[in-house]
């Protein structure tokens, strides 16, 4: 056990009561705060010299200073995973330390002055502090916000000293702080909602409290030395006992079986038969414990709690009956000796045994595995808050800037466009009354949604046009108790939420609700291209696998003006890795970005899969390069590059786009031809893609023209691939890309290069192939030119047009028709309206 006072000492007992500690002279002013590693391994103290400084366990040696502040430290924490430490003092604000090289991952500024004491979320998402009038604040710590405060939740007179503990719940679904009217105050994960319990114990404000290793009792410490341990399940008193004067602190054992108090005369306690209320007398250091003797490693480690055949650590429902005592008697061995303990629990267990026999269809004892975690809601290209600026959208057309403004107390929100040619008229300035922490910009307008600050803040969702032809064109809705928006998407006639209740609600651009969906799981992201929507949800638990966490997901993309599902299925992710990024291609193509570094695009090919066409650790020219994505186009990227640690650019000044090529992991074959290859399968890729769009009917005007200069550019770099491979003599390669072109000029191409390089049974193979080609082209004119049955003649769709110069061969005449599929082998020319087809939209049933 470690301890710390106003001598400058830091103290670690060992189990033998007359055994004096093992004294750690290392600070020059009184030390206020003490931590354990949770993972084991070290401990930290911080002290009034302004210093953490960091011990090694068991043995007590120095590793050295974590972080200096400029004024008194008065609270530390660690992270569940014991990679970061928070501390806070004086100095107005919560400093978070990587400890692989104690450098700062994030400093929170506090708005209540100085902090007394810190509370880790277990999942690492939230950091709670109190500050020394009382206030409760709870910090987004990736998005360095206040998400909840509340002023006076806890008693101010308990002083400057850290003797206001305060505890999460072992799940992280709750915090429980200790009453200045002698109840705990209990608030909810995200909603914050706030309750009462354990009341009509303590007289006095309670001090701190402190939650048991297993999480499923809790101990309060009042300022006049009373200390009571509760069932949360059951929300009652199990035991209580005084020590007589005030308490500053408590902690559990980790095996739940002691409890330590520390008073502010210097002395502890060890609480071990709690069922009596016992404690033994003071000495002139500390208490004369019971004859038991404590391991000191169950004070400083945090693992799990050893379940034995008996299974006496498992909660049980029928466990603490309601007597007068309030028995502790299931959990705790309160033998002298291991004889003696081993005889109480046969006695339990016989008795338990009698009382309630084992049920198959109704046990409650079974071991509880943590499952892995679900990643949260995200929205694309949204920044966390550094000094008091941050982005709440970044795209190609332009960005949302939200700054914070000390003079009006709230943030100002700005848009900006980067074309201003588009966009010539300067958005006005809007102040931010609702402390919005999403948005999304389209080139009509732009939305924006804020979470549930507390029960009487709903969350918000608001829309703001850029070209309103009225005075009054922007609206608001505020979402019921308990649900807030996690996520937003915008298109050209719509606006999109999705909420933690699992709901997609969408609006049009006027502010009507249109629809309302309820998803399978719940929601990842959003993202809107035009008049489509993709959503990406849980589809079911993660699962562990020897490289992570797997997250499951999956995605759906509708068009929400025929309010219709295009197609949908499971979204692909690096091994291990989690969602970062959502959004289109500038062709209207979908694309996911995950931690791993992997860019994949949708591909509509076999029934609708995912190819990757990026990899930060193959580009990266350094390992401290991170990629944060902005767009795609057909063949670049275009991000910001930031240094490690940062994983998000700055707001001020502005960031650098940079634009790096796509590149599909090939297999290299022949090192000459590997830019060929990379370039040949995504010239395929788009390919596939332009063709999927155009046969949906979701392209322009002009798709069928962007569709023939897409089958030019990948036949140019076929036919370069082509004239490789007859360099190398590698005719069977040469002739499937022959297979593979997809207009009928780049054959013709094809087979003059095959008789220049005298490859006559290579020619006369491709002139079998051209011949093929001019057939089934002929087959298809004389179809579309065929009367119907209304007695009109079918015409082609779209006009022909001329082959782009660019793949045009000397010598070659051009008079012939080109084809419009490339390859006649591969599929018929009417598989365009193939029901396979990914991008095909339902047809409609006209009624007569």
């Amino acid at each position: 056990m470690v301890t710390c006072g106003a001598d400058a000492l830091v103290k670690l007992w060992e189990g033998d009561e007359e055994q004096e500690p093992k004294l750690l002279e290392f600070h020059d002013e009184a030390v206020r705060a003490v931590a354990a590693n949770p993972k084991g391994g070290n401990f930290a103290s911080a002290s009034e010299d302004c210093v953490v400084k960091m011990y090694a366990f068991p043995g007590g040696e120095f590793e050295g200073n974590v972080t200096r502040f400029s004024l008194p430290v008065n609270a530390i924490e660690f992270s569940s995973d014991g990679q970061l430490l928070a501390a806070a003092g004086e100095d107005d604000h919560i400093r978070i330390v990587t400890l692989s090289d104690n450098s700062i991952f994030r400093q929170i500024r506090t708005a209540f002055g100085p902090v007394k004491s810190l509370a880790y979320d277990p999942e690492g998402i939230y950091m709670a502090c109190v500050s020394y009038d009382g206030t409760l604040e709870v910090w987004d710590i990736e998005e360095n916000a206040s998400v909840f405060r509340k002023k006076k939740s806890v008693d101010p007179s308990t002083g400057p000293t850290p003797s206001c503990a305060i505890s999460w719940a072992k799940d992280g679904s709750c915090i429980y702080l200790p009453g200045s009217n002698g109840c705990v105050w209990k608030f909810m994960r995200r909603t914050w909602l706030e309750s009462r319990l354990c009341e009509g114990k303590h007289l006095k404000a309670l001090a701190c409290v402190a939650v048991s290793t297993c999480g499923r009792f809790l101990a309060s410490a009042d300022v006049g030395g009373k200390l009571v341990v509760w069932s949360l399940s059951k929300e009652r008193a199990l035991a209580e006992t005084d020590i007589g004067s005030s308490v500053s602190s408590i902690a559990w054992s980790s095996d739940n079986g002691v409890l330590a108090a520390l008073d502010v005369d210097g002395q502890y306690f060890l609480w071990k038969d709690m069922t009596a209320g016992k404690h033994g007398g003071k000495s002139k250091d500390r208490e004369k414990v019971t004859a038991e003797k404590e391991d000191p490693k169950d004070f400083l480690s945090d693992e799990a709690v050893d379940v034995d055949d008996d299974e006496e650590d498992i909660d049980d429902p029928h466990d603490f009956e309601d007597d007068s005592r309030g028995s502790l008697d299931d959990f705790i061995d309160d033998g002298d000796n291991e004889q003696e303990g081993t005889a109480l629990q046969s006695e339990r267990r016989r008795r338990r045994a009698a009382d309630h026999p084992y049920d198959p269809l109704n046990t409650y004892r079974t071991t509880s595995l943590q499952a892995p975690q679900r990643q949260n809601a995200f929205q694309p290209s949204v920044t966390p808050v550094e000094s008091g600026r941050r982005f709440l959208a970044y795209t190609m057309d332009g960005c949302i800037t939200s700054r914070f403004v000390p003079e009006s107390g709230h943030y100002s929100i700005d848009i900006a466009f980067h074309d201003t040619a588009k966009h010539p008229a300067r958005i006005p300035m809007m102040t931010d009354y609702y402390g919005y922490t999403v948005a999304a910009l389209g080139g009509n307008g732009a939305v924006f949604a804020s979470p549930q600050r507390s029960e009487k803040s709903n969350s918000v969702v608001m829309f703001r046009p850029f070209d309103g032809w009225s005075s009054n064109d922007e609206w608001m809705f505020h979402l019921p108790v308990g649900e807030e928006v996690v996520c937003t998407a915008l298109g050209d006639s719509w606006v999109a939420c999705g909420t933690s209740k699992h709901l997609l609600r969408i609006f049009s651009s006027g502010g009507i609700q249109s629809s309302i969906l309820a998803l399978p799981g719940p929601i990842v992201s959003l993202a809107g291209h035009e008049e489509r929507l993709m959503v990406v949800w849980h589809c079911g638990c993660p699962i562990s696998g020897p490289s992570g966490v797997e997250q499951q997901l999956e995605f759906a993309v509708y068009t929400l003006t025929d309010n219709c599902k295009l197609f949908g299925g499971r979204v692909a992710t690096s091994p291990g890795s989690e969602l970062t990024w959502v959004g289109w291609t500038e062709a209207g193509v979908p694309a996911t970005f995950d931690s791993e570094g992997e860019l994949l695009l949708f591909n509509s090919s076999f029934g609708g899969t995912w190819t990757p066409v990026f990899s930060a650790k193959r580009e990266r020219k350094s390992t401290s390069e991170r990629y944060w994505i902005v767009g795609i186009t057909s063949t670049q990227l275009h991000c910001v590059v930031c240094k490690a640690p940062a994983t998000t650019p700055q707001v001020m000044p502005r960031p650098v786009l940079s634009r790096v090529d796509l590149s599909v992991p090939t297999l290299a074959s022949d090192p000459a031809t590997v830019d060929l290859e990379k370039e040949n399968l995504l010239h395929n890729l788009n390919l596939e893609n332009a063709r999927g769009l155009l046969a949906s009917g979701g392209g322009n005007s002009g798709q069928d023209e962007a569709l023939r200069v897409l089958q030019a550019s990948a036949d140019k770099c076929k036919l370069r691939l082509f004239a490789s491979a007859c360099s190398a003599d590698r005719l069977p390669r040469a002739y499937s890309l022959a297979e593979s072109l997809n207009l009928q000029k780049a054959l013709q191409g094809a087979l003059e290069i095959a008789n220049r390089s005298k490859l006559y049974s290579l020619s006369s193979k491709l002139q079998v192939l051209l011949e093929n080609r001019l057939h089934l082209d002929t087959l298809r004119k004389a179809h579309l030119r065929t009367p119907t049955a209304t007695g009109k003649t079918m015409l082609p769709e779209s006009p022909a047009v001329e082959t782009p110069e660019e793949i045009r061969t000397p010598g070659v005449r051009s008079d012939s028709q080109d084809s419009l599929h490339p390859n006649p082998y591969a599929r018929n020319w009417d598989s365009l309206d193939r029901p396979t087809n990914p991008f095909l939209r339902p047809k409609k049933v006209q009624r007569q």
